[in-house]
């Protein structure tokens, strides 16, 4: 019996990956970061909506699906906006968590035949 819910599990990994950055840059966060943390953690909550919503309702998935391209070109849009106010290692972060976000999504629609 899984005791946790994933969503729950997703966002405190997130927050850790986020302070353990910060910690070890010894320094704040930009605004930048700021920016584009609270966006990935945003696509992350819809990707689990898509997940459990998708899982029961299929008929909620092109509605989901648009969404979440929507929320994609944001990030490339903000990705590219706010690049000069983040610096290299932080972006290779970011990107990671994005990278990591789409591929829990991939996976997901491969399971449901999507």
């Amino acid at each position: 019996m899984n005791v946790y819910h994933p969503k729950v599990c997703l966002a405190v990994a997130l927050a850790i990956l986020v302070l353990l950055t910060g910690a070890l840059s010894g320094c704040g966060d930009s605004q930048g970061v700021t920016t584009l943390t609270a966006h990935l953690a945003a696509f992350s909550d819809l990707i689990e909506d898509y997940k459990s919503t998708v899982a029961e309702d299929k008929t909620k998935q092109a509605e989901l699906d648009a969404k979440i391209e929507a929320m994609t070109a944001k990030w490339t849009n903000m990705r590219n906006e706010l690049g000069s106010e983040v610096t290299p290692q932080k972006m290779d972060d970011l990107v990671k968590q994005y990278d990591q976000l789409m591929l829990t999504l991939a996976n997901f629609k491969k399971t449901i035949g999507s």
